[in-house]
């Protein structure tokens, strides 16, 4: 499956190249670049925004040919640079063959978008919507690289159960697998995240570890997207279902020796092999207006490969008044880990002419989705955003939009070093200032 963005990129330069049938305005020629920009009044969001950041652009270029009625090819490259992320470098983003047998059945060979939601396979593409950054509950970029695309197969159509009767329903099924670059989202989401996440059988002192893999074995999943009778209304759902592994390594090499010298091994392995992203929505356009809502979960459990060792360690790192030279047993265990996320928001967007659209979205995003007390500032993540899209031309939109954000869930400890207790612990209600240009062509 890993080869499978090779050989379908091969394969579509191959037929591009000596497909007689196609002739030039069978191949379409599309891209787009966008430049942003973020400032928040405290804490870094994905990037150095406390003291302001235009680390933020995107670039695309894609070729796609119709070489018969049925069978479509293509291919997208893409760059982008979100703070410490991307640094602009080109990676496939997407590249497939299409073959429609008819509009109730069609098949996707190669990497293609993964189908979440309503809006993750345009998600890169700023040109597509009104606000410069999507609800972060539901389309979170610390995940991109799990959610982004699918290396695999889709199968694909619409269904029109009532003859005669407006709408149909809109489905995808697709099963592969996708990776996650080291140095990546989600690399340095894991890092960040237990760094910050102290073992309590230390009395609290954080040992902290770095994920030196992910191996995504297979992903299987599928959307259902119901164009309902009332016209203008959709209904949708998605899920996709992951079989991963994960490894670990302390970062304190004094306490990865105590570990294994006392029976420990030097990489902990984590499996999980049911775990689920889902999401659930509406959205309704009425007129000049655009409605949605959706709701996601990620449920999954992560299971533990390493050893449960006992170690002989001094008593004074956890009772400062314990002598020198006294010892303890402390169990070690590297204990596996639930995660139970869950997230909704709700947006609305108003066209005022054709050059003119404002917009504003709720979002809410839980650690846990069995206690939503908002006590904690590191348990929770509310958004309120306003935005306001000029489209100067066809080809270029400016955008300006206001954050309110309270609680910090989604912040990164590795730019945020007072979630390591190294210095004051985040804001809890702080602001952000968003501003995007994007071309198309």
């Amino acid at each position: 499956m890993r080869a499978f963005p090779t050989i379908a990129l091969m394969a579509l330069v191959c037929v591009l190249a000596t497909a007689p049938a196609a002739s030039a305005q069978d191949v379409a020629v599309h891209g787009f670049a966008s430049q942003g920009y973020l400032r928040s009044s405290a804490n870094n969001y994905l990037g150095d925004t406390e003291d302001g950041s235009a680390e933020y652009q995107e670039f695309a270029f894609n070729i796609a040919s119709q070489i018969q009625d049925d069978l479509r090819v293509g291919v997208q490259f893409f760059a982008r640079d979100l703070g410490p992320l991307g640094n602009n470098e080109i990676e496939l983003d997407w590249a497939f063959g299409d073959y429609r047998w008819h509009d109730q059945l069609g098949f996707r060979v190669g990497r293609y978008k993964m189908p979440y939601g309503f809006y993750n396979e345009t998600a890169d593409f700023d040109a597509a919507r009104t606000a410069v950054l999507m609800p972060s509950g539901v389309y979170d970029m610390r995940y991109r690289d799990l959610l982004v695309a699918a290396n695999g197969v889709q199968a694909y159509g619409r269904l029109n159960l009532i003859p005669g009767m407006n709408g149909g329903i809109d489905y995808t099924a697709f099963y592969g697998t996708t990776g996650a670059e080291q140095g990546g989202s989600v690399d340095r989401t894991f890092d960040a995240a237990y760094d910050a996440l102290p073992d309590p059988a230390f009395g609290g002192i954080s040992t902290g570890t770095n994920m030196t893999d992910l191996t995504v074995n297979y992903l299987a999943g599928g959307s259902l997207q119901w164009e309902t009778p009332l016209q203008g209304l959709r209904v949708g759902a998605s899920l996709v279902h992951y079989d991963a592994d994960f490894t670990f390594r302390f970062n304190d090499p004094n306490f990865a020796g105590i570990y294994q010298q006392a029976g420990g091994v030097q990489d902990l392995l984590f499996t999980t092999k049911n775990t689920n992203f889902s999401v659930i929505g509406a959205e309704y356009t009425w007129g000049d207006f655009v409605f949605a809502a959706e709701q996601s979960r990620w449920k999954g459990d992560f299971e533990s490969q390493a050893p449960s060792v006992v170690a002989q360690l001094p008593a004074n790192m956890f009772d400062p008044s314990a002598p020198d030279g006294m010892m303890t047993e402390i169990p070690i265990a590297v204990a596996s880990d639930q995660i139970n996320y869950e997230s909704w928001y709700a947006q609305g967007s108003y066209r005022v002419n054709e050059w003119l659209e404002f917009g504003s979205y709720y979002s809410i995003y839980y650690q846990n989705a069995d206690d939503k007390n908002r006590d904690d500032p590191n348990a929770f993540q509310q958004d309120i955003a306003v935005s306001a899209r000029f489209d100067v031309s066809y080809a270029m939109t400016v955008k300006l939009e206001a954050h309110f954000m309270e609680g910090y869930a989604q912040l990164l400890s590795d730019i945020n070093q007072g979630l390591l207790g190294a210095g004051d612990l985040p804001d809890e209600s702080w602001t952000m200032f968003a501003a995007k240009t994007s071309f198309v062509f």
